[in-house]
């Protein structure tokens, strides 16, 4: 129905505008280019729709602007330069472009995303990718099963100035949280942690979002 079509591809949105900008949010107009791009990319590729297509229906729309006001809009020159890594010649396009190889009617499913590490703009906009993914799944499959999901270290994702990399504790996600937290700064430090990043995330989340791991207890504070 047109209420699912309409949250469908406001995630999508969100997922690409995370890609293009890791760290901040993007202005209202390029978001709604990025909204209009990606549906009239789904509408002429379905399911083979991916980067590639998406930056070749905002390439379209920057040529009718052209043709109907004279000049282009230099919100869609940027959104295309900043795809350039994530299509399919760049070079973090196989993260992006590729099928998903997650089976939903397996019973558990590990991700490890050790061999992007040193990239933090690239982990940010997996993980949201794959939160999008899995929030789909979880939906649109059976309501009767139980279902969880535990994203490990996400919690880069989450201090992040991007306001929509955040918006998905509000659909039901918990943050844990474990001993290391109550560690003096220099401490933190040493361990290649933000001290600002663990403040950050720990003063912005609800009480009633927040979990302690099952290694809490055995964690010196």
């Amino acid at each position: 129905d047109e209420d699912a079509k309409t949250l469908y591809f406001s995630m999508i949105r969100d997922l690409l505008a995370t890609i293009v900008s890791p760290k901040g949010e993007l202005d209202q107009v390029s978001k709604a280019y990025l909204l209009d791009a990606s549906f009239l990319a789904y509408e002429k590729y379905h399911t083979q729709t991916n980067i590639d297509t998406v930056v070749e229906a905002l390439l379209d729309m920057d040529e009718k602007q052209k043709i109907t006001s004279g000049k282009s809009d230099q919100r869609i020159t940027d959104l295309v330069t900043l795809f350039k890594e994530y299509m399919t010649s760049g070079m973090n396009g196989k993260y992006f472009n590729e099928p998903s190889l997650i089976d939903p009617n397996v019973k558990l499913i590990v991700l490890e995303l050790g061999s992007i590490d040193a990239n933090e703009d690239l982990v940010r906009s997996v993980l949201f990718s794959l939160i999008n993914h899995i929030s789909q799944r979880m939906y649109l499959s059976d309501r009767s099963l139980q279902k969880m999901c535990i994203i490990d270290e996400a919690w880069a994702l989450l201090t992040s100035e991007n306001k929509m990399a955040s918006k998905f504790i509000e659909k039901g996600f918990l943050i844990g949280l474990n001993g290391i937290i109550t560690f003096p700064p220099s401490h933190k430090a040493s361990e290649g942690r933000s001290t600002e990043q663990h403040d950050e995330l720990i003063k912005n989340t609800p009480l009633d979002k927040l979990l302690l791991e099952t290694d809490a207890p055995y964690l010196a504070p």
